[in-house]
């Protein structure tokens, strides 16, 4: 189990096919910490290729809290949409799960009141009649709870020049958080236009920097 763990930690550096594959497998391994774990990495990823398997373990694993409670938080920061379709085709119509029927109505109503809650935060962060204090707040939010989804709205916030800059260097540092995210090359190519701008501040030429480091770092 402690070398497969390895092995696992050493190919979530790699991110790449390889990975996803083994993590597909690994919801399956024998090790209850393997299978946390690989809860961990695929929020981290949040690649929609690997939805089916955070459901399958969201489902299979309910007899230990702690992968099942991961697992299921791990869906709210994935595509809610194939997440709910992926739960109703996996739990469709099971006569092995006397709970079947509950089990999906509680995971897809999590998943309903994540879509709600993007949707009211992402307003606000976008909205430039809201006040400063509200849409950073929101934009530093994106550093603890990674939600990939909304990634392409960051990079709009930071690539507007007419946008606050205390609001476009909080998204330029939010978006280093997202190491693994499947969102990684827009991340990298969001700093690139940053610092191939001429005329862009040199505060935010060095966030994007520092930003663009980290996600190399992390490999």
């Amino acid at each position: 189990g402690a070398t497969r763990m390895e092995a696992l930690k050493l190919l979530a550096k790699v991110n790449n096919d390889d990975c996803r594959d083994v993590l597909k497998a690994a919801i399956s391994d024998p090790y209850e910490y393997i299978r946390r774990q690989t809860a961990y990495i695929i929020t981290d990823m949040g690649d929609d290729s690997l939805i089916p398997a955070m459901v399958t373990l969201a489902i299979t694993d309910r007899h230990s809290k702690r992968v099942f409670g991961k697992a299921r938080d791990g869906l709210t920061f994935m595509d809610c949409d194939k997440g709910i379709a992926e739960i109703a085709r996996q739990l469709a119509g099971d006569t092995y799960l006397v709970d079947a029927a509950s089990l999906a109505d509680a995971l897809t109503k999590q998943l309903e009141y994540t879509q709600f809650k993007l949707k009211r935060d992402t307003k606000t962060m976008m909205d430039t009649s809201a006040s400063l204090r509200e849409r950073l707040m929101e934009v530093s939010t994106l550093r603890t709870y990674n939600y990939h989804a909304v990634l392409p709205l960051v990079a709009e916030l930071i690539l507007n020049k007419s946008e606050n800059k205390q609001i476009r260097l909080a998204a330029l540092d939010a978006f280093s958080w997202y190491t693994h995210s499947y969102q990684r090359p827009l991340i990298l190519a969001t700093c690139d236009k940053i610092l191939a701008d001429a005329g862009s501040d040199e505060d935010l030429k060095e966030q994007a920097l520092r930003t663009r480091n980290r996600m190399h770092a992390r490999l």
